[in-house]
């Protein structure tokens, strides 16, 4: 089991709710006292009450690994790093689980700067850039044309992790269960996904979706198998 440490003192503002700030402190209460399907529930519940708040997520994969309950808890910090992608914390429970690392740009991959730091830094690039064209010197131009490339970069490179952070397309295995060639029960089993996996959905029919797991597994699996990671909005 990972080391587990409670995020008590560091509620972000999205907590001011007060029923998502009682149900957290409810949580942390029930977690102390070692109820953890109590405290689960109440983290969970805090987590739907105020959903940009990456500390009830946190807190509610936490105390669902301490239960056992590798699926939710995956869910919780994954959702989690992807609002905080500077939570080092989240980001080590997550990689000492298995299959939770990958090349750079796997899709299971949060990059470890936000979007909105990129963004900014790709409107400071621009200043400057636009600043340095502005002066007659050839130098300060050729800073220019510079600056304004790297601006252009971040601002790609800053899209490419809203749209990795948003997850829209990610899901998290709930339970064990089998992947199928065909969408439907009796077709024939040809991988399994354990709990705790992370899956990109590839198509969807009825209450089936079609995945590719990180090692590029494919197969059918049914929704109710799956947790969503799609970014709260």
């Amino acid at each position: 089991m990972v080391a587990i440490t409670l995020a008590v003192g560091r509620l972000s503002h999205a907590l001011a709710e007060d029923e998502a700030r009682a149900r957290f402190d409810a949580g942390v209460v029930a977690y102390r006292d070692g109820r953890l399907d109590v405290a689960r529930q109440a983290f969970a519940d805090a987590a739907r009450h105020a959903p940009r708040a990456p500390d009830a997520w946190a807190n509610l994969g936490t105390a669902a690994h301490a239960a056992s309950d590798t699926g939710i808890a995956v869910m919780g910090w994954q959702r989690a790093l992807r609002l905080e992608p500077t939570a080092s914390d989240v980001r080590d429970r997550l990689e000492a689980l298995p299959g939770m690392t990958g090349a750079l740009m796997s899709p299971v991959t949060v990059w470890p700067i936000g979007a909105e730091w990129l963004a900014l830094l790709a409107l400071g690039w621009w200043v400057v850039g636009w600043g340095a064209l502005a002066v007659r010197a050839a130098v300060a131009r050729r800073l220019g044309a510079a600056a304004l490339a790297a601006g252009l970069a971040c601002t790609l490179v800053s899209a490419v992790a809203a749209q990795r952070a948003a997850a829209d397309a990610l899901h998290v295995v709930a339970h064990g269960d089998r992947l199928r060639v065909l969408p439907a029960l009796g077709g024939d089993p040809v991988a399994s996904a354990n709990a705790g996996e992370l899956v990109e959905e590839r198509e969807r029919q009825g209450a089936w979706r079609r995945v590719r797991m990180v090692d590029g597994r494919e197969g059918w699996i049914e929704a109710r198998a799956l947790l969503g990671l799609a970014q709260p909005r």
